[in-house]
């Protein structure tokens, strides 16, 4: 479903679409009346008055599904907004961000900019998305980031300076800058790579120092010892990456691939010198372990999204084009 095309209740009852603030930046909250953050109302209300003339609207999406803290019914809720906190931003009516009846408008949200490893569910009241003006969901902050705290975002969105990628376009933009979310399947390939790479990379500096010797090619020109200690580190580095930098898994997918390319060599020299090592005591069980690299490559491109970024042909605008860059992810 388009994003605009998304039916929404406001607090009055009407039903409307979100068509209704087309070309508009949209801060969206699910708020309640009961909550610790219930004062953020009051900042929030800050940025609309201070950017609604520049484009900016505040959308605000109550919800009981947090330890009860919206008891209110949308008349309550409306007097409490206004009477407390002199809200005068659009309030809507009661919904889901979670569960099975997760409201579309929040399972939209959530598929577009999920939170750390992946994560859709919303963890609490006040996690705020952030839209531009051609509907695409380009940042999500947390409960307790404070309104006034992403006036920054808001103002880089309004310039339409949000995505990142500065002087670089096209499509090195999509792949340098923050990336489109992924399945949970690939979450998880994305997140074993890096348990693998980890592994490997400790197995290098310590117990299997000795056997990696057997993979460095006798014409690098460096100490053997000390490519495989570098060849330890770089994996730690990368595997630590794969676990934990998702805004930037398109990146490290692709220097993880780069990697497992410049290390083939190795394996080759393994094999057409015949050195026994890994328990690879034969010619043949050497050449089938050749054709393993190539899954590990096509594994770091495919379950980080490098693979899509690849073949995503770029906009004019040299911004890839599915659904909401996400140019600040911040967990919930």
């Amino acid at each position: 479903m388009n994003f605009y095309d998304i039916d929404v209740r406001t607090i009055t009852g009407e039903t409307t679409k979100l068509s209704a603030w087309t070309g508009k930046v949209m801060l969206i909250v699910n708020t309640a009346s009961g909550c610790g953050l219930t004062p953020q109302f009051e900042g929030l209300e800050a940025l609309y008055r201070r950017f609604n003339d520049r484009g900016l609207v505040v959308l605000g999406f109550p919800c009981n599904q947090f330890a009860g803290q919206e008891p209110l019914d949308e008349k309550g809720i409306q007097a409490f907004c206004t009477s407390r906190y002199d809200v005068s931003f659009p309030m809507f009516a009661k919904l889901d961000v979670n569960g099975a009846g997760t409201h579309p408008l929040y399972a939209h949200l959530k598929q577009s900019a999920p939170g750390v490893l992946g994560s859709e569910a919303i963890k609490w009241n006040f996690t705020k998305f952030l839209v531009d003006q051609r509907g695409a969901v380009v940042a999500r902050f947390g409960p307790k980031e404070e309104p006034a705290a992403i006036d920054g975002s808001i103002e880089e969105v309004l310039e339409g300076r949000a995505l990142k990628a500065g002087a670089v376009s096209g499509r090195w933009a999509s792949m340098l800058g923050p990336s489109a979310p992924l399945s949970m399947a690939h979450t998880v390939a994305r997140v074993l790579l890096g348990g693998v790479l980890l592994l490997a990379g400790a197995t290098h500096l310590t117990v299997l120092r000795q056997e990696f010797l057997a993979q460095v090619p006798k014409w690098v020109p460096l100490d053997a010892d000390f490519v495989v200690l570098a060849s330890g580190v770089v994996e730690v580095l990368l595997g630590a990456s794969l676990v934990f930098l998702s805004k930037r898994r398109v990146l490290v997918g692709l220097s993880v691939a780069a990697f497992f390319i410049a290390i083939f060599p190795g394996n080759i020299s393994q094999y057409m010198n015949g050195i026994s090592a890994f328990g690879l005591d034969a010619d043949r069980a050497r050449f089938i372990r050749l054709f393993f690299q190539p899954v590990l490559v096509l594994w770091a491109l495919w379950s980080t999204g490098a693979w899509r970024a690849l073949r995503t042909k770029p906009t004019a605008a040299g911004v890839a084009p599915p659904a909401g860059a996400l140019v600040t992810e911040q967990v919930s």
